[in-house]
């Protein structure tokens, strides 16, 4: 997150910049009088000067008396509140200043104006170089390449410290934030190979893996109102250029994988008097047959024990089948996978 200052600031700083740009112009010039006879210029110059003095006290005025707002409602901090007052006084000495000047220019003048001039001249362009550099401190600054995601202030709003202002990302390399249930995560390790897959990424699957899995699980609420204890795991990406932040997919983890073992459909195995069983068909009638399942994955399930490759079993065996029952159509045979 990136942290904005208080814009107000800038904007008065910007009109410091301004008034302050034009003291030195008009110092200059009240500087390059001095060396004429023409006193009647000198005065007039002098008399600018008060002009642009109280301009420049008036708005050091109204930027006190909002300092004072803020500082009061406890959004401005005292060291703010202090520079506008600081402010403020300078404002007033230079004004006071200013008219001493016109009064003196209106009598001649003498060395000590010139000097009088000249000493402005050089306070005020090290006061310019100040705001510059004040400036160029409340410059927003994202720390980090990226894109703006998303803004939270508004223009012209006054931000408190510590209020984000925008959430900037690198599109370019994305991550994967999932929660899965605790009773699962102990299957789980870094570096295991996940398939992600979402309706808008249609027949393709992308490719990652888990580079992180949370220490300790979390209260997590369901869709469907339920609460749930679930670990955070993040996933890295081998490809991310489908993917926009914010999208919502699904992810397959791979825990474990084993070739050229017995593997039925999830949906032919059942429980019966407390045993893990399938329906084998033999001499064409349905029969019960306990099983040790292995591993499980989303639609297949591995027989470890009670079944040997080649056997016919019922794929989608319903209530109304009974150990006994003619089966006239055999649906599937156990597989290799």
């Amino acid at each position: 997150m990136v942290k904005i200052t208080e814009k107000s600031s800038v904007v008065n700083m910007k009109d410091k910049n301004t008034i302050v740009s034009a003291q030195i112009n008009a110092a200059k010039s009240q500087l390059e009088s001095t060396d004429k006879s023409n006193y009647a210029n000198q005065i007039e110059v002098a008399a600018l000067r008060v002009a642009q003095a109280e301009t420049a006290k008036n708005t050091a005025q109204r930027n006190f008396d909002n300092a004072k707002i803020l500082f009061d409602a406890g959004v401005l901090s005292n060291e703010e509140y202090l520079n506008a007052k600081d402010a403020l006084d300078a404002a007033e000495l230079t004004l006071k200043e200013a008219n001493l000047l016109l009064e003196e220019a209106r009598k001649g003048a003498p060395a000590h104006v010139k000097k009088a001039y000249a000493s402005q001249l050089e306070q005020a362009v090290i006061l310019k170089e100040t705001i510059l550099k004040t400036m160029e401190k409340q410059k927003l600054l994202s720390p980090a390449d990226g894109v703006i995601l998303e803004v939270f202030i508004e223009d012209n709003q006054i931000a408190a410290p510590g209020i984000p202002a925008f959430e900037i990302g690198d599109t370019s390399d994305l991550e994967i934030e999932a929660n899965i249930l605790s009773e699962e995560s102990y299957k789980v390790e870094t570096g295991d190979e996940v398939e992600i897959t979402g309706d808008f990424l249609e027949d393709s699957v992308l490719k990652g893996r888990i580079s992180k899995i949370a220490p300790v699980a979390r209260d997590i609420t369901s869709t469907l109102g339920v609460n749930q204890k679930r670990v955070q795991v993040i996933v890295d990406l081998d490809d991310s250029t489908l993917l926009k932040p914010n999208f919502n997919v699904s992810i397959k983890i791979v825990t474990e994988v084993r070739e050229d073992t017995i593997a039925v459909p999830e949906s032919a195995v059942f429980d019966y008097e407390g045993e893990t069983c399938v329906f084998v068909v033999q001499d064409g009638k349905a029969a019960i047959r306990r099983i040790t399942k292995g591993l499980e994955g989303d639609r297949l399930i591995e027989v470890t024990e009670g079944l040997t490759e080649g056997e016919l079993i019922l794929v989608k065996p319903d209530n109304s089948i009974k150990e006994g029952v003619r089966i006239i159509s055999e649906e599937t045979v156990t597989q290799k996978e």
